[in-house]
């Protein structure tokens, strides 16, 4: 139904698969970036913006409990395209089984603790929701709890299709679990009294449903029926095998979450309101190039991996070769934004926020090193060796405090400031990771750099 039978060549059928990807997720992204935009204001109109404000905050508390997989859909995708590089069918039917068994039990622990937390904490209050909501937020969070659990253990369907090297499939649960959304809440939104909760169900269920009839199709009815998961194949040494590099990623999305929310919060904190809007309006503008080469990058992470296990370095070195060309486009279009960057801030907003010159060429700088970067993360996180992404991930969290500090009220430069360490950071980072990949494709890795 979904699969296509690989061509004779390796590194024909691996090109042509990621050529297939790269086609696919751009189309089928422009999509998912265009339902969100119709539901935003339709799903708005529907609550009220104040409503609509309490479901975002009640997703975004739950939503973090979604670091808690502990890296394991990570460490599995580079396992389980290992296994598929060696033809071992049934080491990837048992790291499926296993990943599997464990987040259902992460799962049920997870939604203990929400209902658990639900029926002690008046939300109300801590939320400051208006006395005169109607709507029952216990129901509504324990609704919340009950999709996000389930999402939880049924996403792992992703992680499989990113190993065989179909990332465009999933790419396609998004899309059609926004367009299942933008056409349920379009159809039936008026034919319910409690709108937060059916906002809720179709926000949070209906894309689960999605990926569970994914889930249903590839285990049953697909030429990788073989891999269902079953409890028999549960193997307690393969959770240590997925722990081992789970770990490593379990701190790097930690990192990410707590650097980015950090950046937000310090130019509330020291700053104010308004230069947190500056900031991301800057940030969003210049997005637009960051989720273009995210297009280019999402596939290459598991064709990396088979490439490499394979020892098809002259593959990867052209690939890479191929994607430091495409990296110069980003750039030269970056540079077209930026010099209509008053414009379209204007354009957008309405509003003539005076976002100063100097923000938006440090986010540009920015945005720049973080697609340079991209394209070395997607080798390194491909073969695993990301000691050096961690000990790096460390840094801006000790440091980024202080030197905030000192630029902002001893050289007074405002908002400017904060992305300059973000900047930095990310500068340093892209050194190593460059340096790193070179070591890796000469087999000079050696110490650190092989970790």
């Amino acid at each position: 139904m979904f699969f296509i039978k690989s061509s004779i060549s390796p590194t024909s059928s691996r090109t042509k698969a990621l050529s297939r990807n790269v086609a696919f997720i751009a189309f089928l992204r422009g999509g998912n970036i265009l339902s969100n935009f119709l539901l935003v204001p339709m799903t708005i109109n529907y609550v009220t913006p104040s409503v609509y404000g309490i479901w975002l905050t009640l997703y975004s508390i739950i939503s973090w409990f979604n670091i808690f997989d502990i890296g394991l859909g990570n460490g599995l995708r580079n396992n389980l395209t290992q296994c598929f590089v060696n033809k071992d069918m049934r080491s990837a039917k048992e790291y499926i089984s296993t990943t599997y068994s464990v987040l259902i039990c992460i799962s049920l622990i997870m939604l203990l603790i929400i209902l658990v937390f639900d029926i002690l904490l008046d939300w109300n209050l801590i939320l400051k929701i208006p006395v005169d909501f109607s709507e029952n937020v216990k129901v509504i969070i324990a609704l919340l709890g009950f999709g996000f659990c389930f999402r939880f253990i049924i996403q792992i369907i992703s992680t499989i299709f990113f190993s065989i090297q179909k990332a465009y499939i999933t790419e396609s649960m998004t899309f059609l679990g926004n367009l299942f959304v933008l056409i349920v809440v379009f159809f039936f939104k008026e034919f319910f009294d409690n709108r937060l909760q059916f906002l809720v169900v179709s926000l949070c269920y209906l894309p689960v449903l999605i990926m569970f009839f994914y889930s249903i199709s590839f285990f049953y009815f697909t030429r990788y029926k073989f891999l269902c998961p079953s409890l028999q194949y549960f193997k307690k040494e393969k959770i240590k095998s997925l722990m081992n590099l789970g770990v490593k990623f379990f701190l790097l999305q930690i990192s990410s979450l707590v650097t980015y929310s950090l950046s937000n919060f310090l130019i509330l904190y020291y700053l104010t309101p308004s230069d947190v809007t500056n900031y991301n309006i800057s940030y969003k503008y210049f997005s637009i190039i960051t989720i273009l080469n995210n297009i280019v990058c999402l596939p290459l992470w598991s064709a990396f991996t088979e490439a490499y296990f394979k020892k098809d370095f002259i593959w990867i070195k052209n690939v890479i070769r191929k994607l430091v060309l495409v990296f110069f486009i980003w750039v030269l279009l970056g540079l077209v934004l930026l010099i209509f960057s008053d414009k379209f801030y204007y354009f957008w907003t309405g509003i003539e926020l005076g976002i100063p010159y100097s923000l938006s060429l440090l986010m540009y700088l920015f945005t720049m090193v973080c697609c340079w970067n991209g394209i070395f993360i997607s080798f390194i996180n491909g073969v695993g060796k990301i000691y050096l992404q961690v000990v790096l991930s460390i840094m801006p969290l000790l440091l980024m405090l202080p030197l905030c500090y000192l630029l902002v009220y001893y050289f007074k430069t405002g908002v400017t400031g904060v992305v300059f360490c973000m900047l930095f950071f990310n500068l340093l980072s892209s050194i190593t990771i460059s340096i790193q990949t070179y070591k890796i494709l000469n087999g000079r890795d050696v110490g650190v750099w092989a970790k």
